[in-house]
């Protein structure tokens, strides 16, 4: 896929595209910090296409692929540098009556397995029913 839109100076680029293909373009050890949030593994799916993170058929494929993405992160990144995960505990359905999967967790393990070294872990509060009107979660409704 090509690239939609860029800008690229002296003191940053930020691209408008795919992400494998564009990591897969720069070069070694070249990124001081990564900041992204993944797709939330089963609260949102963004497309229909295969490549997406988002539509996979699972939690652990959803794994699966997201290694891919952090496996080129720690091939970009700087030696002693990080990248910052936005990320929150995702529910295992959408009954009401679901229990929440470490989504945060299990994105610190698969950065460890490959290679990265955990830090911190930073709580932001949200308003539950922003949240739940944003997602449509049931069990953040006010009822339950």
């Amino acid at each position: 896929m090509p690239v939609r839109d860029q800008e690229i100076n002296e003191r940053f680029a930020i691209y408008n595209a795919d992400c494998m293909d564009v990591m897969s373009s720069l070069p070694d050890g070249k990124v001081g910090l990564s900041v992204y949030s993944p797709p939330f593994c089963g609260l949102y799916v963004y497309s229909s296409n295969e490549r997406d993170l988002s539509n996979v058929d699972s939690y652990e494929g959803f794994f699966v692929h997201y290694g891919f993405v952090v496996k080129e992160l720690a091939r970009l990144t700087m030696p002693g540098r990080m990248t910052a995960v936005h990320c929150m505990d995702v529910p295992s359905g959408n009954s009401g009556t679901d229990h929440r999967k470490d989504f945060p967790g299990d994105i610190i393990r698969l950065h460890e397995k490959l290679g990265w070294h955990y830090i911190a872990r930073y709580a932001i509060w949200k308003e539950p029913l922003a949240v739940r009107l944003r997602t449509m979660a049931k069990n953040l409704a006010h009822k339950t």
